[in-house]
């Protein structure tokens, strides 16, 4: 050891780095396996798209009664912007009179209860606009109404 006298202090120096290194740089964690996306069955994904097509797409404020309307599903609505409101319709034509004095668009459909349109489009129009729809009710029951709009909507629905 007299040829080398410096070597163990320069051992315990190098001893002393490394842990000092390791104290302040520790190891990353240990790598987690990537997660599996699930995927929702078909009956899954019908039943949330049925769901998002029935729910209110924004706040409205709810249809303001109107004069009465003749007959058993009769409605008078009244809105700003976009809605989607739940409808009791009886089977036959349903005359739906409309209102709209927006810049945007203006489109309206029919939604039966499994989400499908009934009638096309019931409206679709861009800027202020007034006109009226008939629409044959396949059968009495539930009915979405969905409305997109930018601006003040009247819709007078009077069934048979």
């Amino acid at each position: 050891m007299a040829r080398f006298p410096l070597l163990p202090v320069f051992v315990a120096l190098l001893v002393g780095i490394g842990l000092g290194w390791l104290m302040f740089h520790p190891s990353p964690p240990p790598a987690q396996p990537p997660a599996t996306p699930s995927v929702p069955d078909a009956a899954t994904a019908a039943t949330a798209a049925t769901a998002a097509t029935v729910a209110p797409i924004a706040t409205v404020a709810p249809p303001t009664p109107g004069p009465p309307a003749a007959g058993p599903g009769a409605y008078n609505l009244d809105g700003f912007g976009k809605a989607a409101l739940a409808l009791d319709l009886v089977e036959g034509p349903a005359a739906l009179r409309m209102t709209y004095s927006g810049e945007g668009n203006f489109v309206v459909r029919l939604l039966d209860a499994k989400g499908e349109r009934v009638g096309g489009s019931v409206a679709n129009e861009i800027g202020a606009w007034s006109g009226t729809k008939t629409v044959k009710i396949p059968s009495t029951g539930k009915y979405v109404i969905d409305i997109d709009a930018s601006g003040p909507w009247t819709i007078i629905l009077t069934g048979s």
